[in-house]
Order: structure tokens, then sequence, then C-alpha cells
């Protein structure tokens, strides 16, 4: 039988088809480096190290708030083996929806986390208040990541622009987590030790947790001027 003799076509199919496996061959080598370059890194101890300065929300006080997406990209990292939301509560609150979800996650290594989290008008902005369900699911989410990851920063899903204007309407209530984040990212950026800085109050405490949101405003807006420096500097023993 004669031999078929080769076209221009087959010679480009030819070439295609070699292109195509060198791409192949590539990726898989990609893959394998990929591989044994996370092997090697191995798990991270603190998975703060692998937040992403660019991802995190920042408000006008300075505080850093780390949003959900965030926390899913490295809980998949570690390895997220099943998520389990669960309602229980929704009813009317005020003539408002209201709804309080607990989820747990469960990573590959076989530890589980949990979070709970509710929403409704009163804590969650208008144009989410109308789905407290979905909101209440993705705060217990985000909580529940945090708990498992040992991230202490604060979820921008947990936080609303009403929780932060309700309570610097009453200076007496209970410093709020963006005051903490906006307090704890200032002093990373200025180098100041959280303990030194709470003796330059007008009253003595020993934790952030202890501060009113008054004192927090406060302590944000001396920190913001310099205040705090001049403070630090004159009690400092010469």
């Amino acid at each position: 039988m004669p031999r078929k003799k080769k076209t221009s076509s087959d010679t480009v199919t030819k070439e295609v088809e070699d292109l195509a496996k060198a791409v192949k061959g590539k990726l898989k080598l990609e893959n394998k480096t990929d591989s044994i370059a996370v092997k090697e890194k191995g798990v991270p101890t603190d998975w703060n190290t692998e937040i992403k300065e660019e991802n995190l929300f920042k408000d006008k006080n300075g505080g850093s708030f780390i949003p959900l997406s965030e926390l899913l990209r490295i809980a998949r990292i570690r390895g997220i083996k099943s998520i389990t939301p669960q309602v229980i509560e929704t009813g009317p609150d005020g003539g408002a929806r209201y709804a309080c979800v607990s989820t747990a996650v469960t990573f590959k290594d076989g530890e589980t986390y949990g979070g709970s989290a509710d929403s409704s008008v009163r804590n969650t902005d208008d144009i989410f208040a109308l789905y407290p369900v979905c909101m209440a699911e993705n705060r217990a989410l985000a909580r529940a990541l945090r708990f498992g990851l040992g991230i202490n920063m604060c979820s921008k899903e947990e936080i609303s622009s009403k929780t932060i204007s309700n309570a610097t309407t009453d200076p007496e209530t209970s410093i709020q987590p963006a005051q903490i984040s906006a307090i704890k990212n200032i002093c990373k950026k200025k180098k100041i030790n959280t303990t030194d800085l709470l003796g330059c109050g007008s009253r003595p405490v020993e934790e952030l947790d202890d501060l009113t949101t008054g004192e927090a405003t406060s302590l944000i807006r001396a920190l913001n001027d310099g205040t705090i420096e001049k403070v630090m500097k004159a009690r400092s023993p010469k």
C-alpha cells in the first residue's frame, strides 16, 4: 500500500499536538512543583501570617477587618471537609425580621469549630437587613472560621454602621469590636505596646475589653493626633 504523502495541514496538526503535549507536561510539572513546595512549607502554625493585607477591609478610623472571602481562602489552604449551617431561630424583632444561625466547620484534619451569630434590622445595614438568615449565616461562618484558624481580627460581616453609630451615641457602652481592631491596628503601625497604652487613660484598666465606647473613641483620637506619644514620653523615666 503506497505511503500517504504528508501535507502542510498534517504538519500543522502534528505541531499542535506536540504543543499540546508540551503544555500538558508543563502543567503537570508546575502542579508537582507546587505540591512539593506546599509539602516542604508544611502547615503554618499561625494562620494570621496567611492574611493578605490588600484583601482587608479598612474603615475611616483605621480599623482593619477580614472579609469572609479571605477567611475562606485561608481555610481552603488548611483544607475544608464540610460546612454545616443550622438555623436556630427566626421571627419578628419589634416588627422586623430576625434570625440566629449556628455553623460548624470541619477541616480535613478532623477538627471541628462552631460559631453562632444573629442578624436583624438593629445590627445590620438596611440593604442587607432584608435577608436576616443569609446575614446570620455569613456571620456565623466567619466566626467559625476565625475560631478554627486562630484569627482574632473581627470579620467584616460581623460589623455594621448601625452597631458602630448606636454605640457611639452612648459612651458608657462596652468597647466595640471595630474600636478594638482600630486601636490594635494603629498601635501596630506606630509600634506602641497596648499594655503601655492602657496606662495612659484616665482610669486604670488591664485589657482593651475593659474600656467603654467613649474611652475608646478618645483613645483612637489621641493615637491619630499624636497625643498618646507625648503622654507616654512625659511619663517615661528620665
